[in-house]
């Protein structure tokens, strides 16, 4: 039986481009570089999928943006457990409260210093968490992928 093999293709990320490809066992994998040019991108991509030997690659001056998620499934989808999905959905009300109190300290220039001083703290606090938020989602999620594939 032939190995299955998951061609690289340019995918748009922010203002420019990467390489990238679903991998084996469902995690994605990314190129090293970063390019303004999706040309580059696709240089680097042509040149992966030869020296692996893919012949099939989808490419990104076909017509249209590759989006990650156009590409070949993985044979096996990756739900987040519950509790991961937990902390995801904390991380988001946190920097939705955090937004909150950055306007309100922008809109009420008039507030005295110790009140300004001490809000900021909080803000600094909160970030302070949804960073460790963050590393634990990213942490376990990485965890519990292995969990998977083993």
């Amino acid at each position: 039986m032939a190995e299955q093999k998951y061609p690289w293709a340019v995918v748009g990320a922010g203002d420019g481009f990467i390489c990238a490809r679903n991998g084996k066992n469902g995690i994605p994998e990314t190129g090293c570089h970063y390019y303004v040019y999706r040309q580059d991108a696709q240089q680097e991509a042509d040149w992966t999928n030869e020296a692996e030997g893919i012949t099939d690659a989808p490419r990104f001056d076909r017509g249209g943006n590759t989006r990650l998620h156009e590409l070949k499934k993985c044979p096996r989808e990756w739900e987040p457990p519950e509790y991961i999905k937990r902390m995801s959905v904390e991380r988001a009300n946190l920097m939705d409260k955090i937004k909150k109190l950055e306007d309100f300290l922008e809109e009420h220039e008039s507030i005295d210093m110790a009140d300004s001083y001490l809000m900021n703290q909080q803000l600094d606090v909160m970030q302070e968490y949804v960073n460790i938020l963050t590393t634990r989602i990213v942490h376990d999620t990485t965890k519990e992928k292995v969990k998977r594939n083993e």
